[in-house]
């Protein structure tokens, strides 16, 4: 039960699951997440609710920041202002960095990983994002933005879109932490057939691409998955 000031944890995770469905796509198509998270005791469980909305965690949540670390908290205008920040990541390409978050909160690392709550400005290229308004009284607001204008991307843009699709299937966390061209799925990575069947998957589904057998049993590298990606990319 909520009150006032007090979120209702159910009202609000049954907002992101709404919003899903409205916009027609799964959880796991939501690359990145500009949060409500006012640096009070109850961003731990703003984070707690989408873990349980989108049924993701650890490495496999997508990754969050706040506007309010670098503007303060507009009040009645910080959702509309936060809108448009999220445009613009989605059309520059890129994720600022939360400030003031060097010492995450101890409950927040034990929900997902802490490199998820970006410290500095990441060009990940995210392709759809989350935006939440979580307000006085259970007034709840979730808006889901879509990058609709395709950029060419260079190659070490095409890696940074390749890890989060990568990170919850690898169990080598050394290997993925020195992601590169070179580095192989399945000897590097130790990610099993099956779950490389996921990946390409989730990257047919991430870049809007069809891949064919043949080119499904050659991208057992992050080069080829590059190769395959940019060649696909250039042809729509």
């Amino acid at each position: 039960m909520g009150s006032m000031t007090a979120p209702n944890s159910d009202a609000v995770q049954r907002c992101i699951i709404d919003a899903l469905k409205n916009a027609g796509i799964s959880a796991m198509d939501i690359d990145a997440i500009n949060g409500h998270l006012t640096a009070t005791a109850k961003d731990a469980l703003e984070i707690e609710n989408w873990t349980k909305a989108l049924e993701r965690n650890g490495k496999n949540f997508p990754y969050i920041n706040s506007l309010k670390g670098l503007i303060g908290h507009c009040l009645s205008a910080a959702g509309s202002i936060e809108c448009v920040a999220t445009v613009l990541q989605l059309y520059e390409g890129f994720l600022f960095g939360n400030s003031n978050c060097n010492d995450l909160h101890p409950d927040i690392a034990a929900l997902i990983d802490p490199l998820k709550v970006p410290l500095r400005t990441t060009y990940l290229r995210p392709n759809i994002v989350a935006k939440a308004s979580f307000g006085f009284g259970d007034v709840n607001a979730c808006l889901i933005f879509k990058n609709l204008i395709t950029k060419s991307m260079n190659r070490e843009e095409l890696i940074d879109a390749l890890r989060p699709i990568i990170a919850p299937y690898t169990t080598n966390d050394d290997a993925f932490g020195n992601l590169s061209e070179n580095t192989d799925f399945i000897h590097d990575l130790q990610i099993n057939s099956a779950n490389l069947v996921d990946i390409v998957l989730d990257i047919e589904e991430k870049f809007d691409i069809i891949i064919d057998n043949f080119d499904m049993e050659r991208m057992l590298n992050v080069k080829a998955a590059i190769d395959i990606i940019a060649s696909k990319l250039q042809m729509k």
